[in-house]
């Protein structure tokens, strides 16, 4: 019963927990989860160039030893590489010793590619905990979800998510969340990046500089 019940409160906590504050901040993040992938995180590397955005990806550990040129690409483009555990196992079924263990290992693992130290970290689904929470601040890290979600991993097409998008206009401080492991997000991207960028709208990748 006690699994149950920590699951269910797990699961209600609210997904948006950002670390900038909306109000005070203009840009716009575009942030992709669940990466590096053989065929989409490329396609997206190139677009975001084209356009002159800057992005973030949070990075599963496991895939990252896999396409280690590919991780290599994204810190050499400028985007902002962040935490996304090792395996994308649901948090909610383990123990915080175990996702601990995940976020120390996918650290290590990507400061071993690329010599770089991950400030940002999102658990998988975005569910954590306040037990969570706490021990990722005493690691001097920064725990950031979203508060739009692309749906670009519903049962909608592009088109349908394009038009979500253009119904719904973004907002400064958005923090708008895409998978870079799905093609169906290149199609959203290749229409949406100059229909935002004409409304003059400005990206920013996730730093502690800002």
């Amino acid at each position: 019963m006690k699994v149950k019940i920590k699951k269910y409160i797990m699961a209600c906590l609210p997904a948006r927990f950002l670390r900038y504050k909306e109000k005070d901040n203009k840009a716009i993040y575009l942030t992709f989860d669940d990466g590096p992938d053989t065929i989409v995180t490329p396609k997206v590397l190139d677009l975001l160039k084209h356009h002159d955005v800057k992005a973030s990806f949070f990075i599963i550990g496991e895939k990252a030893v896999q396409l280690p040129e590919v991780v290599k690409n994204i810190h050499g483009a400028k985007h902002t590489i962040a935490n996304h555990s090792y395996y994308h196992r649901s948090f909610a079924n383990l123990e915080l010793s175990q996702q601990l263990a995940e976020i120390e290992l996918t650290n290590k693992t990507i400061n071993r590619i690329i010599d770089f130290k991950c400030v940002f970290f999102r658990p998988p689904g975005g569910i954590w905990s306040f037990a969570l929470l706490w021990a990722v601040i005493k690691k001097r890290m920064i725990l950031v979800n979203w508060n739009r979600d692309s749906l670009d991993c519903r049962d909608k097409s592009a088109q349908e998510i394009i038009k979500l998008f253009k119904a719904q206009p973004l907002q400064a401080g958005d923090n708008i969340l895409f998978h870079d492991d799905n093609v169906k997000v290149c199609d959203i991207l290749q229409e949406m990046l100059p229909y935002w960028k004409k409304q003059g709208l400005i990206f920013s990748a996730l730093s502690t500089n800002e």
